[in-house]
C-alpha cells in the first residue's frame, strides 16, 4: 500500500501541484539552472519552512481542480450500491 502511494504522489499529485504558479509564488523557490541554450527557471520546495494546514489545503484545491472526481467512479457511489442488510 506505501509503495502505490509513494507512486501516485510521485506520478500524479506532484507534478500537478507544482505546475500552478500560485503553489509556485507561495510555498517554493525559484531556482536558475543555466544549460547550453541559456537559462532555466525551476520551482523547489522550500527547505527551511513548516508544513501547515492551509498549504496542504491550497493544494488539494488546485489537485481538486485539475482533477475532478466522477460521482459514478466514486466509492460513494460505489457503497451507495451495496445491498443493505435488514431493510
Amino acid at each position: 500500500m506505501q509503495k502505490a502511494l509513494d507512486q501516485w504522489l510521485q506520478k500524479e499529485w506532484t507534478p500537478t501541484v507544482e505546475k500552478d504558479s500560485t503553489i509556485q509564488k507561495k510555498y517554493m523557490q525559484e531556482k536558475i539552472i543555466k544549460k547550453d541554450k541559456g537559462e532555466e527557471k525551476v520551482f523547489i520546495e522550500k527547505k527551511s519552512r513548516n508544513f501547515t494546514l492551509q498549504e496542504y489545503v491550497d493544494k488539494i484545491s488546485v489537485y481538486m481542480q485539475a482533477k475532478p472526481s466522477d460521482y459514478n467512479s466514486s466509492n460513494t457511489h460505489k457503497l451507495e450500491q451495496l445491498p443493505v442488510i435488514g431493510k
